[in-house]
């Protein structure tokens, strides 16, 4: 079991507090609130990785040219 799921289980399972869980894992509390805000809008599914990379990049050159 990832981390991930591990701590939103200890969040909406078991009822734990996010600054315990937080302190727990040594991770922060905003963290943690996000990934059981994903997990409510989409079940253990919306809890995979993201990736980071910028959706569009304004200063490209056109492939055209």
């Amino acid at each position: 079991m990832d981390l991930a799921r591990f701590v939103v289980d200890a969040v909406v399972v078991e009822g734990r507090s996010l600054r315990q869980v937080a302190v727990a894992h040594a991770i922060s509390k905003s963290w943690v609130h996000k990934l059981v805000v994903r997990y409510k809008q989409g079940s253990y599914e919306a809890l995979a990785p993201r990736s980071k990379a910028a959706h569009r990049i304004p200063s490209r050159t056109l492939d055209e040219l």
